[in-house]
């Protein structure tokens, strides 16, 4: 490990991120792809190969972008079509929720009217 690289630790200090981009660009690569590394080997088992993709689409994009500003674009784009793709999904499990909660209530009031008729 070199000097301007410390153990990966669990909290994230954005100045001295900084610092170490602008003094040490190469230790600064290493050290965010250890991180990342960190980050998904800690997650759980079910989510490696998720998270892996996901990191393979970002590294992609940041690869491919011309400038970092458009990369920084393309993946804000990202982050909010995942955010509306989780609207959404949210909206329909909650919209099924309801119809299922209305089916139930109708199957009780008609097996409540059978009772109440075979009474």
């Amino acid at each position: 490990m070199g000097s301007s690289q410390k153990p990966i630790e669990q909290d994230f200090d954005f100045n001295e991120w900084a610092a170490l981009a602008r003094t040490d660009p190469e230790g600064f690569a290493r050290r965010r792809l250890a991180w990342i590394q960190v980050a998904i080997s800690s997650a759980q088992k079910r989510n490696h190969a998720r998270l892996e993709r996901l990191q393979f689409r970002i590294d992609a994009k940041r690869r491919f972008a011309r400038t970092p500003m458009k990369a920084c674009l393309q993946l804000s784009s990202m982050m909010w079509d995942s955010f509306f793709d989780m609207k959404e999904s949210l909206a329909s499990f909650s919209e099924q929720q309801r119809f299922q909660a209305c089916a139930k209530a109708a199957n009780l009031k008609v097996v409540r009217n059978q009772i109440n008729k075979k009474s």
